[in-house]
């Protein structure tokens, strides 16, 4: 990697940052682009079955901290890692805080996604010194396929499949 460059393209980090940001808002060209989509996505029902499918069978393929997957662009890793480790980080914190305040809270509850279990554990089980009682899943969201057909599930599935793969290593593929 070049010196000022988060991959050695020329694009320094300021300016992804930046575009990040106008997406996420939808202020930039892929923002509104963005935006465009989920309106339509979201006025057709089969639409969102097919992108819920679609999210659901690309998130369940990745297991543990999607910061150290090395089949991900740097920059991919790299903002994995502020949105879970750090977010983490600031909830320990808030932890730490709230277990000091008195009186003590009866319970506390903590709700994250799958993304962040493995570093949360990490975290707890070090910075706090707890072990888990139990555990208890929750559907993020779930998707009904009784308005699609199973070749419409099966492209969709095959869909993000190809694409992962391209993702690889090419030495593995």
């Amino acid at each position: 990697t070049a010196p000022g460059t988060a991959a050695g393209d020329g694009t320094e980090p300021e300016t992804e940052f930046e575009e990040l940001v106008g997406l996420l808002q939808g202020t930039s060209v892929l923002g509104v682009v963005v935006r465009g989509f989920v309106e339509i996505v979201g006025n057709s029902p089969r639409l969102q079955s097919l992108t819920k499918l679609a999210m659901i069978e690309l998130l369940g393929h990745f297991r543990g901290d999607l910061s150290r997957m090395e089949v991900l662009p740097t920059e991919t890793r790299q903002l994995m890692q502020v949105l879970i480790q750090e977010r983490n980080r600031a909830v320990i914190d808030d932890l730490k805080t709230a277990l000091k305040s008195r009186p003590r809270p009866a319970s506390i509850s903590v709700v994250y996604g799958a993304g962040h279990l493995v570093d949360m554990e990490r975290r707890l089980r070090r910075e706090l010194r707890y072990c888990p009682a139990e555990a208890l899943w929750l559907p993020a969201f779930s998707v009904n396929t009784s308005g699609l057909s199973t070749l419409e599930i099966g492209l969709v599935r095959a869909f993000v499949r190809a694409q992962l793969a391209l993702m690889e290593p090419t030495e593995t593929r």
